[in-house]
């Protein structure tokens, strides 16, 4: 597929500079464009004012943002590639625990990597609103399903192989020791977080100051090696009070 031009969207809480390994190979289908995108919601990305492409490759939440360009844009996007994308529970098979994670172990790996370039991470408010527009398409995904199904053009679904952090749930009763206490007072073992707090159907990405309520499921993500660990926690958490 030659003289095509390449749209690259990289993932929230990133920068255009991550596809600059890419951008020689890529070069090979035509101009490839990589634009800095703005920390929005799902609906306000779709709607910005980007270049038109031939091949549209979306990484993470910019994955659904390519779906739903490419299923609009019909036949002008003749092929499509999804790396580390977002897609609602289950798929293949997968749980809605893990799929809720699987956001939160993108942000372990990225503060990792910050941690280890010596920046301290500065979350924003743009993050949140954004996190949470892809948390309501998790848990309403009626709206993604329609655009996948629009779409014409071939697609690649490409995921890495890493996992090393795997999702566990706790639901929090109201006699529970937690019940009333703050994200940051849970006393979980380092290397682990609670990624997502679903209360009835919201899914709220947690701040250390959320509080915990009674009918709160608490998605926690842990190192393999420390699941033992997160159990003892947890044995903690269900005394009752």
């Amino acid at each position: 597929m030659r003289d095509a031009s390449v749209l690259c969207l990289h993932g929230l809480g990133r920068t255009a500079s991550d596809w600059d390994g890419v951008r020689e190979g890529l070069a090979r289908y035509g101009t490839v464009h990589m634009p800095q995108l703005a920390r929005a919601t799902l609906e306000e990305l779709v709607a910005a004012d980007l270049p038109r492409a031939a091949i549209v490759i979306g990484h993470s939440l910019s994955g659904v943002v390519a779906i739903r360009r490419t299923a609009e844009t019909g036949s002008a996007v003749r092929a499509l590639v999804l790396t580390d994308s977002f897609f609602p529970p289950a798929r293949n098979g997968r749980t809605r625990a893990a799929m809720l994670a699987d956001y939160g172990s993108h942000r372990i790996a990225l503060g990792r990597e910050l941690a280890a370039r010596r920046t301290r991470p500065r979350p924003r408010r743009s993050t949140v609103r954004a996190m949470r527009s892809l948390a309501r398409l998790g848990l309403r995904p009626d709206a993604f399903h329609a655009a996948a199904s629009a779409v014409r053009a071939p697609v690649l679904v490409l995921h890495g192989g890493s996992d090393h952090h795997v999702p566990v749930d706790f639901a929090v009763a109201a006699d529970h020791a937690i019940a009333g206490a703050a994200v940051r007072e849970l006393g979980l073992p380092r290397d682990t977080l609670v990624a997502v707090v679903v209360r009835g159907k919201e899914a709220i990405p947690p701040r250390g100051s959320t509080t915990v309520e009674a009918g709160d499921r608490l998605f926690v993500l842990a190192p393999r090696k420390m699941l033992q660990d997160v159990e003892d926690v947890f044995s903690r958490w269900r005394r009752r009070v």
